[in-house]
């Protein structure tokens, strides 16, 4: 397969997204098909899809032993359970969200430990809660994490991913307050 190369034929009201997605060993990019009005950030936690599929599709396995070197796929379709995050490949970005204006929310600054990732950015919660307890009460399976850089420790080479937004598996995030 050459870099170039396209797999898929987009129908006229389908468009490409280049995305990220993580599980608890491994990091995927490449091209995300959807339809040209579906907001890509927000797809998993509105559409809620059994798989995600990525074509032109990359992956760096972080459990193998010796350097790590990604492998490249004509296509990965992906258990949507097996998703830890996922979000626009950078420098992409979508617009927010939700409303800035509105009020009783606040933007809480947090760690977000996410399999062997780690997510440092502001989750938005209720502003007369606190962490723990938007955590404890949100059903969400899929939550927004805003302004963020992740970094994986035990690859300090990577380097880190800065974007504007990310979703992260509620039941697979250890949430630490900063």
């Amino acid at each position: 397969m050459s870099e170039n190369e396209t797999i898929y034929t987009l129908s006229a009201d389908e468009k490409t997204s280049k995305v990220m997605l993580y599980t608890t060993d491994a990091l995927m990019w490449g091209d995300f098909i959807s339809k040209e009005m579906v907001r890509v950030n927000t797809f998993l936690r509105t559409i809620k899809p059994d798989y995600v599929s990525i074509y032109n599709a990359h992956a760096l396995h972080l459990r193998e032993s010796g350097p790590q070197k990604a492998v490249a796929f004509r296509q990965i379709h992906l258990p949507i359970h097996q998703v830890v995050a996922f979000h626009l490949m950078p420098p992409a970005s979508e617009p927010r969200d939700y409303d800035p204006n509105e009020q009783n929310r606040k933007m809480e600054p947090i760690t977000a430990l996410v399999g062997p990732f780690r997510f440092d950015g502001l989750l938005r919660i209720s502003a007369v809660t606190d962490l723990a307890k938007s955590v404890e009460i949100t059903r969400e399976t899929f939550l927004s994490l805003y302004e963020f850089e992740m970094s994986l420790p035990g690859m300090p080479a990577l380097g880190t991913i800065r974007a504007d937004m990310t979703l992260i598996c509620r039941d697979a995030t250890s949430f630490a307050g900063r």
